[in-house]
């Protein structure tokens, strides 16, 4: 059968129309307010309010930013879809919180969405900022400040909303951030969360997974991962997992939520992931499990200081008119970091090497077989 093509808008499209009195609130839904948690909702009055009952709408926080110059055209065309919905338009924006720290090296928000029968809690995941960037690294050998600040998000925002039931959701990091902060929940605000939805977000490191609050969210916590994900894929989740198609191939355009494939109110899904999907999986966990966490932070440190030198804050940086320029500052610091570094990262990199051509033998054995 052939793969449908219909996304995140087709859904808005034949959708929007339905109210969450007439039809529930479902797993679709859900992406679409992770998604919208990538936008700046900075500059509209009374978003940050914890009292939504002072906040927006959607539709009103679309009239006051829609002329502001913006980089996230994709993600205002699905707000402009919600905003011109009736499904969506009167759903409350609140408690809107951004914070990015260089000197932390953290990029944390969080924004809730309220729709008048329950609250949405969401994270964004990571966004254009290389600070954004080593904090997901350092995510494969410590706590990151980002899931500190979730974990209060979430409880304030429970407290705030009072007796009414609620969600929490990301994608990417944030899917990592949703399900973090719902295994800190306190007791009292446990009793009223429905549903977890991590979208294709990363697991975690160390014994997290083993601990009585994470096992306690598992029976209300989903997972969605594409096909090619590598994200989603990155390190230790036990939650239940569902394989969504995308309309694209690429491993990174599939992780991207507009390209999600949407049949009805539910994700298309897949039985099982490809050969060539689930082989990179074991390469790169394999590879990880090579690395002490003293190595992975080793590695994620002396990359940055090598990035750092460009003076750039953001990938489109890197990749602008003075990309060029600052590509060739990074060449520099490379070549300028001292011997030990640079034979360790060669050394780790050689350990990649090796299972590259240890998977490569293994799978032409089997072919042959």
């Amino acid at each position: 059968m052939k793969t449908p093509k219909t996304t995140l808008l087709d859904y808005l499209d034949w959708r929007g129309d339905l109210s969450f009195v007439t039809d529930a609130l479902n797993e679709v839904d859900c992406l679409v307010f992770s998604t919208l948690a990538y936008i700046d909702f900075s500059t509209t009055a009374f978003v940050n309010a914890f009292d939504y009952n002072l906040a927006p709408t959607i539709k009103q926080v679309y009239q006051s930013i829609k002329h502001k110059r913006r980089d996230d055209k994709k993600f205002m065309q699905l707000l402009e879809k919600c905003a011109n919905s009736e499904r969506f338009k009167d759903v409350i924006v609140f408690a809107y919180e951004s914070n990015i720290n260089e000197e932390l090296r953290t990029q944390f928000a969080g924004v809730s969405f309220y729709t008048g029968l329950e609250t949405v809690i969401t994270f964004r995941g990571t966004d254009d900022t290389l600070v954004g960037w080593q904090e997901d690294l350092n995510m494969s050998f410590s706590i990151i400040p980002a899931q500190s600040y979730a974990q209060n998000y979430a409880n304030n925002v429970a407290v705030a909303i009072g007796d009414i039931p609620y969600y929490i959701c990301g994608h990417s990091k944030g899917g990592n951030l949703a399900i973090w902060s719902a295994s800190n929940l306190s007791d009292e605000n446990f009793t009223r969360l429905l549903k977890v939805y991590n979208f294709d977000g990363p697991g975690f490191c160390g014994d997290f997974t083993s601990c009585a609050g994470y096992n306690r969210i598992l029976e209300r916590t989903t997972s969605y991962v594409v096909d090619a994900s590598v994200v989603g894929m990155f390190l230790s989740n036990k939650t239940e997992e569902k394989i969504v198609a995308s309309c694209e191939l690429g491993t990174i355009m599939q992780h991207y939520p507009m390209s999600w494939v949407v049949v009805g109110k539910s994700f298309y899904t897949l039985e099982k992931r490809s050969a060539v999907a689930k082989a990179t999986d074991v390469i790169i966990d394999d590879w990880i499990s090579t690395m002490t966490l003293d190595e992975r932070k080793q590695i994620t440190q002396i990359l940055f200081e090598i990035m750092s030198s460009s003076n750039a804050k953001t990938l489109t940086q890197l990749r602008g008119p003075e990309g060029a320029q600052k590509m060739l500052a990074m060449l520099k610091a490379y070549s300028s970091t001292d011997k030990e570094k640079k034979q360790f990262l060669m050394e780790v990199i050689g350990r990649l090497k090796g299972i590259l051509k240890k998977r490569a033998i293994s799978l032409f054995d089997n072919i042959l077989e």
